[in-house]
């Protein structure tokens, strides 16, 4: 293959990913700040009603109000936990940094070359560093997606009512600690 056709594919290629990992950011960065200021106004909303002074009518008028807004700060928390734009906003900015990074060493190692200068083992560098970055933005992002899953599987657990053992090595040191402190106390 043409070294220059090689690295114009990878350039085109490392150029795409880019303007899919900035839309992406755009919109986890909206949904993340879209829900913590929705829930956050929601909720203050609702200590406002209920501490207003009202007739008695507009009370219970309030009351259902607030009712509606706490249920609906509850819907909005279960989505963000749920889906956790947050942490995937983080994991996007992340990804597009070392994207747009790569981008300028390729294009600083292109303009201080030739054509007839290009190394194909520094193509294929940048070809295995790109590659990287996308292996690294897929575990993280099944990372976030197992942290979900653990959560909802201990939520399932204590709203069940079943004696499940969760797999979470802080978890488990938490419960050897409040043993260990149990059995002290016991003992005294």
């Amino acid at each position: 293959m043409n070294l220059k056709a090689k690295f114009n594919t990878f350039q085109e290629e490392l150029n795409c990913s880019i303007g899919f990992f900035e839309d992406k950011h755009k919109r986890t960065k909206n949904r993340a700040y879209g829900i913590k200021i929705t829930s956050v106004c929601f909720s203050a909303l609702i200590t406002v009603i209920l501490g207003l002074s009202v007739s008695e009518n507009l009370l219970v008028l309030f009351k259902d109000i607030a009712l509606v807004l706490g249920a609906a700060v509850t819907i909005i928390n279960a989505v963000d936990a749920f889906y956790n734009y947050g942490a995937l906003w983080i994991k996007n900015t992340v990804t597009l940094s070392k994207l747009r990074e790569l981008k300028i060493k390729s294009e600083m190692y292109l303009a201080g070359c030739q054509d007839s200068d290009l190394s194909e083992k520094k193509i294929n560098e940048f070809i295995g560093e790109f590659q990287k970055i996308l292996r690294e933005d897929m575990k993280e992002w099944l990372r976030i997606r197992e942290r979900v899953g653990r959560m909802e599987d201990v939520k399932e657990n204590l709203i069940g009512g079943s004696t499940a053992i969760i797999q979470d090595k802080g978890v488990d040191k938490f419960r050897s600690e409040k043993t260990d402190i149990s059995k002290s106390e016991e003992n005294n």
